[in-house]
């Protein structure tokens, strides 16, 4: 049986986890809402609460009422030290602020130097107007496309632009080239019936990626077809299941990945 002390760890990460880093004080939560979700006493849940600040699971802001949230979430997403008690969600804030998100490109060698110019290139790309602009990252197998995907996402959230649980997913294309309908099936999804196999509704990465990243490595392998289908999305902003004729809508940041030059690469462009 799941004791209150496991009981409020999760629900302090699913707090942590599924709010803007943006919007501070959505991280945070009262031994009110404690008492409330768990069904408990006041007098229970402080105790619970103040003991798990005793064991650095939790550490609380001394305001009225007393707030509190998860330790580990601020150590790792900021590599700070994090204290028992702060006076006042302000003094916790300024602390925050002192860590620029910037801090996570850091993890990239040559960020300040020979990858200076991309990294400027992304973060004007993240920012553009309407969600943004599609991603082309270009190199040889293992120079770190993927990692440079993923330090995207990272610094996206902390920028608020996507919030902490905003999906991050990822497909190699590659591995369906022998199967282009498995592939487009896999992408945009299909229905019932719409080809051998198909024996229920599926939904494809594309809509699974809503409100996050969708990063497709060796796009380059994508058939004629799913490559129109693609550029149709990032042109109209919608798309269809394999088998209906109905336009479906998804937000999601579009990251692509090729071995390919870049002018072999845009013969395939529609």
């Amino acid at each position: 049986m799941i004791t209150l002390a496991e009981s409020i760890f999760q629900f302090a990460e699913s707090r942590c986890y599924s709010a803007s880093l943006k919007e501070t004080t959505s991280l945070f939560f009262s031994t009110e809402e404690i008492t409330q979700k768990l069904n408990i006493g006041r007098t229970q849940a402080s105790r619970e609460l103040n003991q798990l600040v005793n064991n650095h699971v939790l550490f609380k802001i001394n305001t009225r009422p007393v707030l509190f949230s998860l330790r580990e979430f601020f150590v790792q997403k900021f590599q700070i030290e994090i204290v028992e008690e702060y006076e006042s969600i302000e003094n916790f804030q300024n602390q925050l602020n002192s860590i620029s998100s910037e801090k996570v490109f850091e993890k990239i060698i040559g960020y300040n130097s020979g990858l200076a110019e991309a990294v400027e290139q992304l973060k004007t790309a993240i920012f553009y107007p309407n969600n943004g602009l599609p991603v082309l990252l270009m190199g040889e197998t293992g120079v770190g496309k993927s990692y440079f995907a993923q330090i995207m996402d990272e610094y996206m959230i902390r920028e608020g632009v996507l919030l902490e649980n905003s999906p991050f997913l990822t497909l190699n294309c590659a591995q369906y080239a022998n199967n282009p309908e498995l592939l487009s099936g896999v992408l945009f999804g299909y229905t019932k019936g719409a080809f051998t196999g198909a024996d229920e509704d599926h939904k494809g990465l594309l809509e699974a990626a809503d409100e996050g990243v969708l990063f497709l490595d060796e796009v380059h392998r994508l058939n004629d077809e799913g490559q129109e289908k693609l550029f149709n999305f990032m042109d109209k902003e919608n798309f269809s299941r394999i088998g209906e004729t109905k336009e479906r809508q998804s937000k999601v940041r579009l990251v692509f990945a090729t071995t390919e030059s870049t002018e072999s690469f845009l013969q395939s462009v529609p």
